[in-house]
Formats: C-alpha cells, sequence, structure tokens
C-alpha cells in the first residue's frame, strides 16, 4: 500500500518517518522529493575492474564537489557515481521506501539510434539519445506507475506530451529570460501553476541536442534527401531550382 501525502505527514509528526530538515513544500501525492547534496563518489575504473570485498580497495572511490552551486561535474560513459541527499531518512522496520521515477505517458515515442520505441517499451539495455544527442545506455527503469496526477503538456510547435506532475523539467522563465539568466529544474506542477506570466507564456523549455547517429550506409544521400523533400516531385525524380540554386546543384552533383 502506497502512503498519501496525509499519510506521509502523519507518519513524519509522530516521528516513526524521520526527514530532516523536512521542508513541506517537496512533500508530493504520494512521496517526498529529495534534494542531492553537493559531495559525490566516483569509482576509479581505471584502477579496478570489478568491486572485491576481500581486498583493500582504499582508492576504490574519490570524492567530487562541483566548484559552484550552480556548476557541474561531468561523467564519462560507462561511470557510476554515488550521491547523498541533503535530507536524514530514517523509516520503520514496516514501512519501505523507493526510488521514483518522472514518469512520462507509456506511449510516448522515444527516439533511438535503430528506429522509435516507447516509453513503455524502453528496457535496460537499450540505447536511446541523451540531452547531448548521443547514444547513451538505459541502466535501470521504473516500473508503470498507476493513478499518478498527470498533466497534457502542449508546445508551441504544438506537440503534446503526458507528463506526471512530478516530471522534471529543465526551464527558463520570464524573469530569468530577461536578466539573461541559467535554466531551472522545475517539476510539471509547479509549470502548471506558474504557466503565464501576465499575458505572456513563462517558461521555456529547452530543445535537446541534435542527435548524432553511428555511421551507416545508406540508399540515397542525405543531402540530396533533404533537397528532394523540400523541393523535389514526389511522381518523378526532378527538383525545382531557380538561378540562385547553383551551389545546391553543385552539391548535388558531388553527391553522385
Amino acid at each position: 500500500m502506497l502512503l498519501s501525502d496525509r499519510d506521509i505527514r502523519a507518519e513524519i509528526a509522530a516521528g516513526r518517518v524521520g526527514l530532516d530538515p523536512f521542508d513541506v513544500t517537496l512533500l508530493q501525492p504520494s512521496s517526498v522529493d529529495l534534494r542531492l547534496d553537493r559531495h559525490f563518489r566516483t569509482f576509479n575504473n581505471h584502477a579496478y575492474t570489478h568491486i572485491d570485498p576481500a581486498l583493500q580497495q582504499d582508492d576504490l572511490t574519490r570524492m567530487v564537489e562541483p566548484p559552484g552551486p550552480d556548476e557541474a561535474f561531468v561523467l564519462h560513459p560507462g561511470e557510476f557515481v554515488l550521491g547523498s541527499t541533503y535530507e536524514v531518512i530514517s523509516l520503520p522496520d514496516d514501512i519501505a521506501g523507493r526510488l521514483e521515477g518522472k514518469a512520462l505517458a507509456v506511449d510516448t515515442p522515444v527516439p533511438t539510434p535503430s528506429g522509435w520505441t516507447t516509453m513503455g517499451d524502453v528496457a535496460v539495455g537499450d540505447e536511446v539519445f541523451g540531452l547531448d544527442g548521443r547514444p547513451t545506455t538505459v541502466v535501470a527503469v521504473t516500473e508503470v506507475m498507476l493513478r499518478r496526477p498527470c498533466y497534457d503538456v502542449r508546445f508551441s510547435d504544438g506537440e503534446v506530451i503526458t507528463a506526471d506532475a512530478s516530471h522534471l523539467w529543465r526551464t527558463t522563465t520570464k524573469a530569468a529570460r530577461k536578466r539573461q539568466g541559467p535554466a531551472d529544474v522545475a517539476t510539471t506542477e509547479e509549470i502548471a501553476t506558474t504557466l503565464r506570466r501576465r499575458d505572456e507564456v513563462n517558461h521555456h523549455v529547452e530543445l535537446a541536442n541534435a542527435v548524432r547517429c553511428p555511421e551507416a550506409d545508406v540508399p540515397i544521400d542525405p543531402y540530396v534527401l533533404g533537397v528532394w523533400l523540400g523541393d523535389g516531385t514526389s511522381t518523378k525524380a526532378e527538383v525545382t531550382c531557380g538561378p540562385g540554386d547553383e551551389q545546391i546543384l553543385d552539391e548535388m552533383r558531388a553527391a553522385g
């Protein structure tokens, strides 16, 4: 049985669940958001291929602390990191906590290096595209969460994504854009409650980088395909060109 926000609050008040410090604004419908501390440990993969409890491995990990409050450190492919939370948590024996994913609808399309899949079909070991546009391997998935509050999020291009109220978005508010400040992270619910500032849209969600697929042999040159899709004829191998399109024609000739 999942505890509701009222149950969680009651357990904390009774002292059975410890959460220090407790910020009531982090309490969600059936969960509590936890904040990451600034100290992390990364494994020295170059020195050890595995963890062996029988060996003395004092330099197995190293402490990492970002240089500033808005700074980040970079994890390289294959690296593993341990993080600590700002809150200290204690649970009784009859209550178990679990890590909760930030959910999208299970039928949300997901691009991969080998084609399209859906959020519900993604499995550990699959490759998807990361924020930087490069392929990245899925290392964990969350079970499907039912009866969660969700929102339909509509973007300026007409795209609609169904997202959990606690899904995290990297967004820039109107105030941040005005002062050229950095983007911040907000939940879907937080975006919904601050959707507009006066009569203007408040939040801008930054785009991911263009995808970078592995090199592959394709039946038609990508540039030629783009020209044909933009200015071609669907019934024959023709494109419409004008006097100023000589460079386009040169590119097509060079592509063979």
